[in-house]
């Protein structure tokens, strides 16, 4: 035995956790299941060559504790992960002071007002100009059956499948960049522009790296 263990001092292990290439991307939503498999979708797109290059990791928490979900990970590996916290307005009240909380945590807010298929719906062409997240998921309801000749389900873990197949990811990014700018021309409080996302931010800063 070493001299340190019969001192009572054994040495701590130290681990190495290899740093993917091209980044490791944790996504933490509030979504139970359309958000989570669309993250999901995306990951699988990847070309295999770069699956090992890039790491996307989507978990779900209540909104209530996206802040804290973001702390407790990131002091499991500080400095290491991206952390990205996808969200959307609906009947959220602290909305605008949870994305100061997120960013102030070194995390980025993806968020959508007033629903996350507002961001879903731009791959079809458009971002109806809602406010109330009903009516969002209701009109990209109805663009989904238009498109792909199915019904919308949340649970649907070929929902980023079918975008791709039917809708256009890069004339989605345009779209929404277009709208933000214009939602920022009229106020700088996110809770009030709509229709608008930043979740576009994310993809495309992936598929940038991933192409």
């Amino acid at each position: 035995m070493g001299k340190n263990i019969h001192n009572g001092q054994r040495k701590p292990r130290t681990t190495q956790t290899r740093i993917p290439e091209l980044g490791y991307y944790l996504i933490i939503t509030d979504g139970e299941e359309t958000e989570k498999n669309y993250f999901n979708g995306l990951r699988d797109s990847l070309p295999d060559d770069i699956k090992d290059k890039i790491v996307i990791t989507t978990i779900t928490t209540d909104t209530k504790s996206l802040k804290y979900r973001v702390i407790e990970e990131k002091a499991k590996r500080a400095g290491f992960r991206k952390t990205w916290v996808v969200f959307d307005k609906d009947q959220n009240n602290s909305f605008d002071s949870l994305i100061k909380e997120i960013e102030s945590l070194d995390a980025s807010a993806g968020w959508s007002n007033p629903c996350f298929e507002i961001w879903l719906n731009a791959y079809f062409g458009e971002m109806p100009n809602n406010q109330a997240s009903t009516k969002c998921c209701e009109e990209f309801s109805k663009a989904f059956k238009a498109k792909t000749k199915k019904d919308y389900k949340k649970n649907d873990d070929g929902i980023y499948k079918k975008l791709i197949q039917f809708g256009n990811e890069e004339k989605a990014i345009s779209i929404a960049k277009s709208k933000l700018k214009e939602a920022l021309n009229r106020t700088c409080v996110s809770s009030e522009m709509y229709p608008a996302t930043t979740v576009y931010k994310l993809i495309e800063e992936i598929r940038k790296k991933s192409s």
